[in-house]
């Protein structure tokens, strides 16, 4: 192991190691651990929560659908919707079920 340590600590790929450290503080943290109004965090779920918080009429706009069929869609699945101008966090709140998942499953290509 000493012999791995001297070999590889000369002063350029100690400037590497720095860099790469340094690059993974700007980058890679904020991605982790951020989630709130700085923009961290992945953008995926970002994009879920949003869209869970969309009302019923302007998701079915997004889902290029209609909000009836939208809503026929919900209560195929057994879900409860009692308005359009419900959202998909309290559609799933009242049916006890994940609205991330609801998202996940309207979306072109979910199961």
């Amino acid at each position: 192991m000493n012999a791995f340590a001297n070999r590889y600590s000369t002063p350029f790929l100690t400037g590497l190691f720095l860099v790469s450290l340094i690059s993974a503080a700007i980058f890679v943290v904020p991605s982790i651990i951020g989630n709130g109004a700085d923009g961290g965090g992945n953008p995926a779920f970002r994009a879920i929560t949003v869209l869970s918080d969309l009302p019923v009429t302007k998701l079915a706009v997004v889902l290029d659908v209609t909000p009836d069929d939208l809503v026929r869609t919900l209560q195929d699945r057994g879900l409860a919707v009692t308005s359009t101008d419900q959202n998909l966090r309290e559609i799933s709140i009242a049916n006890g079920t994940d609205s991330r998942e609801l998202v996940i499953w309207l979306l072109p290509g979910g199961k």
